[in-house]
């Protein structure tokens, strides 16, 4: 304790005694030490307090150098002093420490000196009227033909004072405004409907009324202060004229109520659809059977209530849309008693108009879809709702009955956004700066952009610091700010800054309906424009996928690659109908593709058997070459230019005639050509089967497809240079990279470092083609819901059209012979016959003596004893790898 109080101000800390003295008298007085330091002169005690306390902590600390050179106390006195004395000298220090301690002492005993405020706890109603003015003006019982008179210049009575500062003069008696000490009665009647009280005149002001008032005054306040008040009595010529005028104002209002009436209509059971709606004339009932006149004698409610209804009243005429009544609601009738409604009114009469045609009354309209004609609608019965109308996506197609999806199939965009506020981006940036420093790395932050899952800040590094000392503290940084991982863009395109991209503390959803309704989606002309996500600003980014053309998806297990296939897929479906795209879709793990079976889009069922898949992008391969034969007899470059030939022939009616046709005499006319996707989901399956055949069909595609309206699109969860080559690299350009677990793979993928700092769940690097840079999206959510609703959809249109071709393995130039070594019909082979005869008479069922002994490959041997042992003539093979020949050995 003597270490913290007196080595700080040494004995100059007495000085606060003064102040906790008048603390605890004020506690004594009030019973509360907190009301000496509020009031008059309280300012003045502490800002004494603390100047005393200055001033003379320094001269002690002045003393206590002129007796010592060493500091053994008051430490905040020495440094004052010192403080002082450099910049006025030593004399002028001593002399302001006086001037600021003779004005700090007499700052402090004015205060000390001061009256404490007594505290009271007189209730505010009661403070309000405590002086002997009245709560209110003079106000007249509540009656039908009677109004409070306006009271200027007073302050506004409370609830209570304003129900009992009335007089009765029936009675007789005055209006108490309260006794000699000021005070006023708060006891409350219990209101009624005005209909419900009696008739009564204004009250007559006598002078034994006056006499109590008097008394109020000349106790309360002088009588100049009350001249203001007695001018507002009403006198009787006052009261004859307002009753003159009142009697006439509610006979104008009889006779505009009489042609006012309140129709009770019945109302729809159901909401109507938000199809165009027409209003049902018939179902008007007569005013005769269903309307209630209003009162002509009227009734006058509170103010306060009347203001109330006003403000509900003003706000339906300004709403138009009525929200609809239930079918509970529906039969409750009006009540019979509209004192209320007839009493605001008619005190509040609008401007006269036909209340027939009036269509913002719930009452008095009754609506049904356009869909149906209705003739006779009677009061009892339901108007029944018509399906919605769906909201299309209007797109080019020569299928009449094909309709493409709506939106309404997806889940919609939460509407509630997640906003981080200017103040916590701008700490952040300053905590980067912070932490940079301290690895001597100074950089400044110049901007930052939020997005709805991370943030990225603008960094300028220092003169003098490369780029590469920022990446190499990615790690430490990302400690250092208490983050799992921060990801450093090294270059930002068209500005001169490095980019740090931050995560949000919570990330929000995105919708696939949210990029489908973008204008960046409806606006795009491609039929195969498919959406990806949102950028790090919340900007919806999509692609065309006949400029990629071809793209390749790769990612770790879990990190949203399968629902970003779902989310393109969608995207092609909702964007062309069947005529215009067609899809094969190549599923090894059965499980993900397999819910599209069955929609029109598809050319093929879904395919699961991978010796199939090589039949398909062999049949895809004869149908690239098909069409590049095609488009070069027509003289097109492109399936655009091809199809736009096709529509001007039918335009003019003289048909393009297919020049290969197998009856030159009479060729038969060509039609539109559509687009072909190919979606492999699991490359890396696809390639251990294959192997080398698949990857130099699919670099064929990649180098070649695009002009021909073939497109590639390519998944794998395991990205390694055996699964994507160099050669399948180099023919596709665009890559969408998602969470790896190493650099290495973010190599093999991107050519470049990045994808191991994403965050997972659909955060992705999306490189479009022509560009070294790539683009971090926040890939788009869909359900497996959404996607069964758009399936079901689809499927309501027909069967697909199927080619047989695809899966049937036709050869294309001989590379379906030998892709997985085998023949459908390997006894077909001329040297079958010649084999047995070897296997059987040397007793040896090797794949090698076959090929040595017949010359032939290695394929065509293994097809061959395979064949042998389906015919049971040698034996499966062994752990050892040899074969026992089964069938008996040839007769001599």
């Amino acid at each position: 304790m003597h270490i913290v109080v007196f080595d700080w101000f040494g004995w100059s800390l007495l000085w606060i005694t003064p102040l906790l003295w008048h603390m605890v008298k004020a506690r004594r007085m009030n019973g509360s030490a907190l009301s000496a330091l509020r009031g008059p002169g309280s300012i003045r005690l502490w800002l004494g307090t603390l100047l005393l306390l200055c001033a003379s902590s320094g001269l002690e600390a002045v003393i206590r150098m002129m007796v010592s050179d060493t500091v053994s106390g008051d430490f905040f006195g020495f440094a004052f002093a010192q403080t002082l004395i450099k910049v006025f000298g030593k004399i002028g220090a001593v002399l302001l420490l006086f001037i600021i301690t003779a004005l700090a002492l007499r700052w402090l005993f004015s205060g000390l000196f001061r009256p404490i405020p007594q505290i009271t706890s007189t209730p505010q109603k009661e403070r309000k009227t405590s002086a002997g003015v009245p709560a209110t003006a003079p106000v007249s019982p509540k009656g039908k033909n009677s109004h409070p008179h306006p009271v200027h210049n007073l302050a506004a009575p409370s609830g209570k004072a304003r129900s009992t500062n009335h007089i009765s003069s029936a009675t007789g008696s005055g209006n108490t405004f309260g006794s000699s000490t000021g005070t006023v009665s708060t006891k409350k009647k219990s209101w009624r409907l005005p209909s419900m009280e009696a008739d009564d005149a204004l009250p007559i002001y006598t002078q034994k009324s006056r006499e109590p008032r008097s008394t109020a005054i000349s106790s309360g306040r002088s009588m100049a202060e009350w001249a203001t008040i007695e001018q507002i009595i009403p006198t009787s010529a006052m009261r004859a004229r307002f009753l003159a005028e009142q009697k006439e104002r509610n006979a104008k209002f009889a006779e505009r109520g009489k042609q006012i009436h309140i129709h009770r209509s019945p109302v729809p059971q159901t909401v109507p659809s938000t199809a165009a709606i027409k209003p049902v004339a018939t179902a008007l009932p007569t005013l005769s059977e269903n309307s209630t006149p209003l009162a002509t004698d009227l009734s006058i409610l509170p103010s306060h209530v009347i203001s109330h209804v006003e403000s509900k009243m003003d706000l339906h005429r300004e709403n138009s849309d009525v929200p609809s009544i239930s079918a509970s609601m529906a039969a409750i009738a009006l009540p019979t008693d509209l004192s209320m409604m007839e009493a605001v009114m008619s005190t509040h009469m609008p401007p006269v108009v036909d209340p027939v045609p009036h269509q913002a009354s719930i009452a008095t309209t009754v609506y049904a879809p356009v869909v149906m004609e209705i003739s006779d609608v009677s009061v009892s019965s339901a108007v029944s709702t018509a399906p919605p109308v769906i909201n299309l996506i209007t797109n080019h197609s020569d299928n009449d009955h094909f309709h493409l999806p709506a939106l309404s199939l997806l889940d919609p965009a939460s509407q509630e956004k997640i906003a981080i506020s200017d103040e916590l981006l701008i700490e952040t940036g300053r905590l980067i700066e912070q932490r940079l420093q301290e690895f001597k790395v100074p950089v400044t932050v110049l901007g930052h952009d939020a997005g709805p899952v991370i943030t990225r800040f603008e960094v300028e590094p220092a003169i003098g610091v490369r780029g590469s000392q920022i990446v190499g503290l990615m790690k430490d940084l990302s400690r250092a700010l208490g983050l799992t991982s921060i990801r450093v863009v090294e270059t930002i395109p068209g500005k001169t800054c490095m980019g740090l991209e931050l995560p949000n503390a919570q990330r929000q959803m995105i919708r696939l309906s949210e990029i489908l309704e973008s204008p960046a989606y409806r606006e795009s002309t491609s039929h195969v424009t498919i959406a990806l996500g949102k950028d790090i600003t919340g900007t919806p980014v999509v692609a065309d996928l006949a400029r990629a053309p071809h793209m390749l998806v790769a990612g770790t297990t879990g990190s949203g690659k399968s629902v970003a296939i779902n989310a393109m897929i969608l995207s092609l479906l909702y964007k062309a109908t069947p005529e215009d795209v067609r899809l094969i879709m190549i599923d090894p793990k059965m499980l993900e593709l397999s819910v599209y079976e069955g929609i029109p889009h598809l050319l093929a069922p879904v395919v699961t058997d991978m010796k199939l898949a090589a039949n398909a992008l062999n049949w895809c391969v004869g149908e690239m070459d098909k069409r590049y034969r095609l488009m070069s007899a027509l003289g097109v470059r492109n399936l655009a230019g091809f199809n736009q030939k096709i529509r001007d022939g039918e335009r003019r009616e003289k048909k393009v005639t297919n020049p290969f046709s197998l009856t030159p005499d009479a060729p038969e006319p060509l039609s539109t050509l559509p687009m072909i996707v190919v979606i492999i989901d699991e490359l890396a399956d696809l390639m251990m089967v294959a192997g080398k055949k698949i990857e130099e069909l699919i670099a064929r595609l990649a180098q070649k497809a695009r002009a021909a309206g073939i497109h590639l699109i390519l998944a794998t969860q395991r990205p390694s240079v055996d699964v994507i080559t160099g050669l399948i690299k180099a023919n596709i350009p665009t890559r969408v990279a998602f969470q790896v677990s190493s650099k290495i793979d973010s190599r093999t993928i991107l050519d470049q470092m990045g994808a191991e700092a994403l965050l997972g769940h659909g955060d992705m690097l999306f490189l479009p083609p022509g560009s070294g840079y790539p683009q971090r999206v926040h890939g788009a959510f869909v359900s497996d819901e959404e996607v069964h609703r758009v399936v079901e959809h689809l499927k309501q249109f027909g069967e697909p059209e199927y080619e047989e071709a695809i899966l049937a393995g036709s050869p294309v130039e001989g590379a379906a012979a030998d892709l997985f070594g085998e023949n459908q019909d390997a006894e077909a082979d001329p040297l079958y016959d010649e084999a047995v005869a070897f296997v059987l008479r040397t007793r040896r069922a090797s794949i090698s003596s076959v090929q040595r002994q017949l010359r032939v490959g290695y394929n065509r041997a293994a097809r061959l004893v395979e064949q042998m042992e389906a015919a049971g003539i040698v034996s499966a093979m062994a752990t050892s790898g040899s074969r026992d020949v089964l069938a008996p050995a040839l007769a001599e």
